[in-house]
């Protein structure tokens, strides 16, 4: 289940994107690889979700990370550099 979104930074390192959970978190063996094609710890699963969501942010300059909370659940963080925002003014 999905614990919290929200954005930190101002824009001038760019701005993260956080999404928790409060779930398992990823098991500290498969962290390392879940971003990789075809890699799933799902017995019906294509491993090709977080692959997907890191291709598509790396065509955007952005990157996209996983790591586990210090207490239960899993933290995926999408980093947005400030070439990539859009100025609200112009």
């Amino acid at each position: 289940m999905v614990r919290a979104v929200r954005t930190e930074g101002e824009g001038g390192e760019g701005v993260d994107v956080i999404v928790e959970d409060t779930g398992s978190g990823i098991d500290a063996d498969i962290l390392p690889g879940i971003f990789e094609p075809f890699f799933t710890a799902k017995a019906d699963g294509t491993g090709l979700g977080l692959t997907n969501a890191r291709k598509i942010a790396e065509e955007h300059n952005c990157r996209i990370s996983a790591a586990n909370r210090s207490t239960v659940g899993a933290r995926f963080t999408f980093h947005v550099p400030p070439e990539r925002l859009i100025d609200k003014d112009g």
